[in-house]
């Protein structure tokens, strides 16, 4: 309500807008605002040849960033150094020789031959003699880091250890099929996918056949085994395999039909599967096609069990990191038609053919260890023509795989059909940190990125409200006031109003539209005070309703774009009823005439809109003094009335909150509740208002933010060091030396080993260790003092001893009081005894009480250059010298211990939160303070952090190697003001394979073609 008591109704949110929204309007929701529908920017080339049959095989990643692929006659394994980025041949070896290399060993099993066992010296055979190399299908990396390579012609699989290098082990597959393409499976395995059919490898790599309950094994003679009779060829690291009971694939399909899942086209032919990927919970994605129709394409999903799982086609999404919404006309089924999804929002009216051998698989910014659990990936497929690839958004929901396409713009340059390949999860390459899927172009592997080309639908219309919501003044012959819009309206877009009122709701619908004069831009935004009107650069724009009088109201917008932008409409205001000047203030003369009287009242209506916009923004001046209600522009002008600073990484919520408890942030400020205060609220991403009003309740969260204050880490005395409990006669008696030099004599101890000296315990070594042997301290103010003592002597031509006790004789008692009062300055460990027997004692009398002494007052006894007499003097000067001193030298530092935050790690985010740790702690810690900002799996070492108190149980750097960036990191982490210098460590030369890897040695295996 405003100052003249007017109301409005509103369009607010995603909810409003899309009641108002029919289904075939083409509007969307997305980014807070309601926009014409996004379409797909679909490139039309010149020519519409598809892509050679015999491309698409792609590329695979290695678990270091190391891509590797096939070359454009499929006869040489290439690769892409992630190190230097250069790109050479992989296999074979550049120079090898026939008889040595890796290709002539291949060669000669592709020919039925065997290497020449004569192992005399001899000339090697002509290169004319070398048999050509095998022709290679596919290749894939499995999960225990081999690089495997069918090749039909060669009868079987290459096997590269990626871990331990050399050449190739060959594995035979009898009658091996032309291979469409290879899937690492889960479990260290490999599939063969070939005629709608997926022949599956045990984790060894070794195949199995169609009869897969006996598990048979290929045996070095070429001849099928029952592997429950027999075992497979005994090998030095081969594992063992032929017991069912062990076997993890036992009752699973070694040859898994496809069909199942393969749905038939228009005339019944059941389609072919072209390409397959694997997705966790032993799931195949699979693409297929068929022959009658060229391009089409379908998606279908079918377990390693048989079992299909069922698709439904969802909505088209912006955001490929969430599950599209399920399309409410689509039912599950066993597949889905993708080129028909693009159909959907392609600017073309046609569907968009695809090319079915080309697929990969984008997890986004999933973790490595996320991948299991990740209900949300997205999959890339390539146009026919290989001019454009096309993005689709996939997620589970319960066992239902919902799909709908990202409508983004992925062009492909020069692309020749050589395939995709995808990083895997959580990896990132440091020269491509935004690219995930990399294609072949002419000379190099690019990387696949989207280009902004924004296509928009050009028009459509909304009833806002739906007729059966329309508006209700519940005033009858109501005058509508204004209509305000918080919008974007770009350049060659528009949006019209018309409206329609009646007095019967039954009546609206067959109402006369009338139009609107346009919307015209308020020049001093938002009607309602204080209030901003929309991310920048939303305006809010307005229009005087010109002939809307009834109950009952309802517009219709006409959105209006130009193909490549879009208004973008945020809320929608309609004021009512109207305040008329005319009618309040003017007397009824001036609304004799009825046309006269509603021009005047319209014209009055435009000075009332601009001058109730101030009384409503003085009525509501006090929200500006509110931390709750304050505008967000107007929270530094907010703080600074409370001398408040802000860190520029603190968003709006936390400072409202601070703002709202800057009295208590000021009383805690340097403290320990403080300083915790200020680490939580810039380290947690979540700010409890608890925090703020009890901070010293911080110390109590579990696995919170923690402030260790480094005195508390001094170590304790030796175990055998002297005690005042031992006594004084104990540690001078002489019979303790008993003829061992390494101790210090009684009467340099009872001088506490300087008297006759300055510096001589400081300077001699020798001295100085007896010291640390005797007391397991050095006494730190006996030797300020004998140093104090010994100058002023010097410059007073004396040859005195220090006073055990006050002086009574008035000379002696005025030099001690100018040796203490010239010597103040530089005493300040003698200062801080004094304070420590002012707290320890309250009052001079029970010291004097205590030590049998006579002094007048603190502030004349100095530190004692002799080992104190009295048993309560002995246990103050100890307590002194090897507590309160000890610890002076780490009395001002602390640390602030972060914890990790559950879930998957962000670095550059932690990196982000420490540097904003690092901010508050500066600017809000005491002066004389230093401080330091550690991670909790850092400090999670003895001696350094209290289990329970200060750390927890983390996956550090053995769970976690990317954390060594945030420690220290390796040689190729360390950042200048980013990682600690000493933290650094240098890495390995090469990748080291785990400890418990089993290799494939094939030492036993025939090389001859079986019969």
């Amino acid at each position: 309500m405003d100052a003249n008591g007017s109301r409005y109704h509103t369009l607010i949110g995603a909810s409003d807008w899309q009641r108002s929204a029919p289904p075939a309007a083409a509007v969307e929701w997305r980014d807070g605002a309601l926009r014409l529908q996004a379409l797909l920017f679909e490139f039309r080339p010149g020519r519409a040849e598809a892509l050679p049959e015999e491309y698409g095989r792609g590329g695979v990643f290695d678990a270091y960033g190391n891509l590797y692929w096939l070359s454009s006659d499929r006869r040489t394994i290439m690769v892409r150094s992630v190190g230097s980025g250069d790109s050479s041949r992989f296999w074979p070896v550049a120079g090898g020789t026939p008889a040595h290399d890796r290709a002539g060993a291949i060669a000669g099993y592709r020919a039925g031959s065997q290497t020449p066992s004569d192992s005399r010296f001899q000339p090697l055979s002509a290169a004319a003699d070398t048999p050509p190399l095998p022709e290679l299908d596919a290749l894939t990396i499995t999960a225990a880091h081999y690089l495997v390579v069918a090749s039909t012609e060669a009868g079987g699989l290459l096997i590269f250890d990626l871990y331990g290098g050399g050449p190739p082990l060959f594995q035979g597959w009898p009658e091996l099929p032309v291979a469409l393409a290879l899937v690492a499976l889960a479990d260290g395995g490999v599939g063969v996918l070939s005629d709608n059919h997926l022949l599956r490898s045990g984790p060894d790599l070794k195949p199995r056949f169609r009869d897969d309950r006996q598990a048979p094994w290929f045996t070095p003679e070429g001849t099928r085994q029952d592997a429950q009779q027999s075992s497979p060829p005994a090998a030095e690291a081969s594992p063992p395999a032929a017991d069912n009971t062990s076997n993890p694939l036992a009752g699973e399909p070694c040859d898994l039909n496809l069909e199942p899942a393969l749905p038939a086209d228009d005339t019944g032919d059941r389609t072919t599967a072209t390409a397959i990927a694997a997705l966790p919970g032993n799931r195949l994605l699979i693409l297929s096609q068929s022959a009658n129709r060229p391009g089409a394409t379908w998606l279908s999903v079918i377990g390693l069990d048989g079992t299909p799982s069922p698709l439904v086609a969802g909505q088209p999404v912006v955001d490929a990191d969430r599950p599209p919404p399920i399309d409410p006309d689509a039912l599950p089924a066993k597949a889905i038609r993708l080129d028909l999804l693009l159909a959907r929002i392609t600017t073309g009216a046609h569907a968009p053919g695809l090319a079915g051998r080309t697929l990969a698989i984008d997890w986004g910014q999933a973790a490595a260890g996320a991948v299991a659990s990740a209900g949300t990936f997205s999959l890339i497929v390539v146009d026919a023509a290989g001019d454009q690839a096309y993005r689709f958004a996939a997620g589970w929901q319960a066992q239902t795989l919902v799909v709908g396409v990202v409508g983004e713009y992925l062009p492909l340059r020069r692309y020749h059909g050589m395939g995709l390949a995808a990083l895997a999860a959580g990896m990132t390459l440091h020269g491509y940190p935004d690219a995930r899927v990399f294609y072949a172009g002419e000379k190099q592997w690019s990387p696949l990125l989207a280009l902004p080309q924004p296509r928009y639908a050009r028009q459509a219309t909304l009833l806002v409200p739906a007729p059966e919501l329309a508006w209700d003044s519940g005033q009858p012959a109501c005058v509508w006031h204004r209509l305000l819009l918080d919008q974007r309206l770009p350049p060659g877009t528009s949006v019209s109003v018309d409206s329609r009122c009646v007095e019967n709701l039954d009546d609206l619908a067959a109402a006369e539209w009338r139009s609107e004069p346009a919307l015209l831009r308020a020049s001093r935004g938002s009607e309602l005070p204080w209030r901003d009107t929309g991310p920048s650069p939303a305006g809010t724009w307005e229009l005087l309703l010109q002939a809307a009088r009834g109950r009952h109201l309802q517009l219709r917008l006409t959105i209006t774009g130009d193909g490549r932008q879009t208004p973008s409409l945020h809320a929608l205001r309609v004021w009512y009823p109207r305040f008329s000047y005319a009618s309040q203030y003017l007397p009824p003369m001036f609304r004799a005439d009825a046309g006269s009287a509603d021009f005047l009242d319209r014209l009055l209506a435009l000075f009332e809109g601009e001058f109730t916009r101030w009384e409503d923004r003085i009525a509501a001046a006090q929200w500006l003094f509110d931390a709750r209600t304050a505008p967000a522009a107007t929270l530094d002008w907010l703080a600074s009335w409370l001398g408040v600073a802000f860190d520029p990484a603190c968003d709006e919520r936390r400072r409202r909150l601070l703002i709202r408890h800057a009295l208590l942030g000021h009383a805690r400020r340097g403290t320990i509740p403080g300083l915790l205060l200020g680490a939580t609220l810039a380290w947690e991403t979540e700010v409890d208002e608890d925090w703020l009003r009890a901070p010293e309740k911080l110390t109590e969260r579990a696995h919170g933010v923690r402030l260790q204050e480094l005195f508390g880490w001094q170590t304790a005395l030796a175990g055998n060091a002297w005690r005042p409990a031992l006594g004084r006669a104990w540690l001078l008696h002489a019979d303790r030396l008993a003829g061992n030099p390494s101790l210090a004599d009684p009467a340099e101890l009872a001088a506490l080993g300087i008297t006759g000296a300055a510096a001589r315990a400081a300077a001699n070594p020798e001295r100085r260790q007896q010291l640390q042997r005797a007391f397991g301290f050095i006494p730190r103010a006996a030797i300020e003092e004998e140093r104090l003592w010994s100058a002023w002597l010097d410059a007073q031509n004396d040859q005195r001893s220090p006073p055990g006790d006050q002086p009574l004789a008035p000379v002696d008692a005025a030099d001690w009081r100018a040796y203490l009062d010239s010597s103040r300055p530089c005493a300040p460990l003698r200062q801080r005894w004094q304070d420590f027997l002012a707290r320890r004692w309250q009052r001079v009398s029970e010291l004097n009480a205590a030590w049998g002494t006579r002094w007048r007052s603190f502030s004349r006894i100095p530190s004692p250059i002799v080992l104190p007499a009295s048993e309560a003097a002995l246990a103050d000067w100890h307590r002194f010298e090897a507590q309160v001193l000890r610890a002076l030298g780490h009395a001002h530092r602390f640390r602030i211990v972060l914890p990790l935050p559950a879930g998957t790690l962000d670095l550059d985010e932690l990196t982000r939160r420490r540097a904003s740790v690092l901010r508050v702690i500066e600017r809000e810690k005491p002066a004389h303070t230093t401080a330091e900002v550690r991670f909790g799996f850092d400090l999670f070492r003895v001696g350094d952090a209290r289990l329970g108190l200060d750390s927890r149980l983390e996956n550090g750097l053995a769970r976690y190697p990317e954390l060594a960036a945030l420690a220290g990191g390796t040689a190729g982490s360390l950042v200048l003001g980013r990682s600690d210098l000493g933290g650094g460590r240098l890495a390995t030369t090469r990748p080291q394979p785990p400890a418990d890897r089993v290799g494939l040695d094939r030492g036993g295996l025939s090389l001859r073609r079986p019969t």
